[in-house]
Order: structure tokens, then sequence, then C-alpha cells
């Protein structure tokens, strides 16, 4: 396995924020994938899965609360412990999550 992607391998672990969406290390990888996609394939995979989670974050945020400012513990509550929720669109069940493997 490449050097550099062992790294962020690890990194990915102790900083997920670094790899979301503007992160710093999206250029990075962008670049490069477009010349070593195999050597990259586990960093892509790992991105994927911190990028669903994030979309099914901002999805629950934007039921919750139109788009403003969400109580994170409350984003937490709904994908965590099935809360229903009353939102501007009506009552959101979420009963289940997909966890990225």
């Amino acid at each position: 396995m490449n050097e550099g992607v062992r790294i962020l391998l690890e990194r990915i672990k102790t900083h997920p924020e670094e790899f979301m969406k503007g992160g710093r290390w999206i250029n990075l990888i962008s670049e490069y994938n477009e010349y070593i996609p195999e050597e990259l394939k586990p960093i892509i995979t790992e991105t994927r899965n911190l990028v669903k989670d994030e979309f099914t974050r901002d999805v629950i945020k934007e039921l919750i609360n139109g788009g403003e400012q969400s109580d994170e513990q409350w984003v937490d509550s709904v994908l965590n412990k099935k809360l229903a929720v009353m939102t501007k669109y009506g009552k959101l069940m979420y009963d289940s999550i997909e966890k990225s493997s």
C-alpha cells in the first residue's frame, strides 16, 4: 500500500472533518485519483462512508429546522434513539440508519 494512503487512512480516524465537503484533503485526493485510482481506493471508500453519514445528518437537520442551525444533540437523538420529531414539514419518524462499513 502506498505510504501516503496509509498515512491518510490513519488520519481519517482522528480528523474525519478534513475529508468531508471542503475538507483539507479533498482536492489532493481528487487530483491524484485521476492518476492512481487503485492506490486511492481505500481512502475514497472511507471518504464516501463519511460523506454518506454527513448527508444523512444534513437531511435530518433540514427536516428538523428547515436549514437553520440545528442542535447536534437533537440530530443524534433522532439517529440513535429512533425518536419521532415534529418538523416544519410534519412528523419525522426515523427508525433506521444504514451504517457505513
